[in-house]
């Protein structure tokens, strides 16, 4: 898998056209203009390479909603919605490591759309 990128730059949310890593830090810039220093106000958002259920390509930093559930010890069905955002955890990108890309949807992110968390 290729490492693609995109960058929230404290307004919005821009796709990296390249990395350049110098003394000073990391460079990023978008459509061949400068971007700015990653970690300062810029923050990266990596492609986990997977697409929610209507094609839309998933990053850590989305904001994600998908529904499971289990059986009780009397055999009803009981489904629950979650609303997650997408976090690399030991190697992992979670949750959509645990389920099937075409069970997620991607709603927002955690720039844009801070409340959806809440």
């Amino acid at each position: 898998m290729r490492l693609k990128l995109r960058a929230w730059d404290g307004q919005k949310v821009c796709e990296v056209k390249n990395i350049e890593f110098t003394k000073d830090g990391v460079v990023v810039t978008k459509d061949d203009d400068y971007f700015g220093y990653a970690g300062s106000d810029i923050k990266l958002m990596q492609s986990t390479g997977l697409y929610d259920k209507k094609g839309q390509e998933i990053y850590t930093g989305d904001i994600i909603k998908y529904c499971s559930g289990e059986f009780d010890d009397q055999g009803h069905w009981h489904k629950y919605e979650y609303i997650e955002p997408v976090e690399l955890e030991g190697g992992c990108f979670y949750p959509v490591c645990v389920g099937l890309p075409e069970d997620f949807e991607v709603i927002g992110n955690i720039y844009d759309n801070p409340e959806l968390l809440k």
